[in-house]
């Protein structure tokens, strides 16, 4: 991100009040968001907003956008309820909810018209659509909410198909890839296959969402066995990701306020 002089950081934080005053009007504000929670016995609780941080910032650090593009710091803690039996620090969907439309109200008051929300965990995916909803009936700009998984319709070179699972190969590759400082390579994986399949992994057919209560204490916590998880098997959903958040943030660039 340039302006005529120098050129400026991509993330907000490290902004100067002169400096956002200078870009906002025409910037895309990303603000990236995940969870704090379980992600069984190998796997640290930060999986979910380490890798949505690390993908957004690596896709905004090597885009190159039609205007400037802002990373907000990550928001680390979501809709984490069902995870509460484990370990997480959860907000209620309220709570969580109120939060977003504070972000997103006070980045509009601070001159952004373009506020894009990135998500990294499944049981927020409903709620920054509702928060991007809301912004959309209450300010004046654009609003998007996407998960990152979202970004893309196929891994090539993928190992485990598109974006399964909750700590299992999966999410141990990619965090692997793009935070290997949480999760060493020598790392024993002892967690084995869960101990059942959960009622919303069955379904009743059709687009149906099934939740029964205690799914996630009847599996154990994860949904796959992470052993044999490496870097390498990582690195093509990184670049797939990455590729994807660029041309979603692209697309979103090129969209009038009005």
């Amino acid at each position: 991100m340039t302006t005529d002089s120098a050129p400026l950081p991509t993330h907000y934080d490290r902004l100067t009040r002169a400096q956002v005053g200078e870009i906002a009007g025409e910037a895309v504000l990303v603000i990236p968001v995940g969870a704090t929670e379980q992600h069984g016995p190998n796997l640290p609780l930060a999986t979910d907003h380490a890798i949505c941080e690390a993908l957004v910032t690596q896709a905004v650090d090597t885009g190159d956008f039609a205007r400037p593009v802002v990373v907000a710091p990550t928001l680390a803690y979501g809709h984490s309820e069902h995870h509460l039996a484990f370990a997480a620090a959860s907000l209620r969907p309220a709570t969580f909810l109120a939060v977003l439309n504070d972000l997103i109200r006070s980045a509009v008051i601070s001159g952004f018209r373009r506020v894009m929300i990135v998500n990294g965990h499944g049981g927020n995916a409903e709620l920054i659509r509702l928060a991007v909803t809301e912004a959309s009936n209450e300010h004046d700009g654009v609003f998007a909410a996407l998960s990152y998984w979202d970004a893309v319709t196929e891994v090539p070179g993928g190992k485990y198909g598109v974006f399964p699972g909750h700590a299992g190969k999966y999410e141990a590759s990619l965090l692997m890839n793009v935070r290997p400082d949480l999760l060493d390579p020598t790392t024993e994986f002892t967690a084995g296959e869960p101990r059942g399949q959960m009622q919303s992994q069955i379904g009743i057919g059709g687009r149906a969402l099934v939740l029964r209560t205690d799914d996630w204490s009847a599996t154990g916590g994860w949904t796959d066995d992470p052993a044999g998880s490496s870097a390498e098997d990582g690195e093509p959903y990184r670049t797939a990701i990455v590729a994807g958040l660029q041309d979603r943030i692209t697309a979103f660039c090129a969209i009038p306020i009005s």
